[in-house]
């Protein structure tokens, strides 16, 4: 869909319409997809943790311990990684967004010459 839009978009058809697209459906809905990965894998790694705690008189069953501990170095390394991932193109992205508001005809003549170009 967000490319369908983007693509009229070039050729001046739906500007508005590939404006929502990409502000509320592609950003808005990748943020509460993030929210949901980070409260799951938050779990998950709860989950293995719980595992891994021994309790008093309680037999601790080596396969279960040796895939908590996999899941929660795997956490790790994806909540790192991740993490990176985020930063660099919020870095990388967020200078680009008056241009493309620019692009997107949000932005009056006298703004885009002050401010964009």
């Amino acid at each position: 869909m967000a490319f369908f839009t983007q693509l009229l978009s070039l050729f001046g058809i739906a500007q508005g319409i590939n404006y929502l697209v990409w502000e509320w459906g592609v950003l808005t809905i990748f943020g509460i997809l993030n929210a949901i990965y980070v409260g799951m894998s938050a779990y998950a790694y709860d989950q293995a943790f719980k595992e891994l705690r021994t309790r008093k008189g309680k037999v601790v069953d080596p396969v279960k311990e040796a895939t908590a501990k996999a899941l929660q170095a795997d956490i790790m390394r994806e909540w790192n990684s991740y993490a990176i991932e985020d930063i660099i193109s919020a870095f990388t992205l967020t200078p680009l967004v008056p241009y493309w508001y620019a692009a997107m005809g949000m932005c009056s003549s006298e703004d885009d010459e002050e401010n964009h170009w």
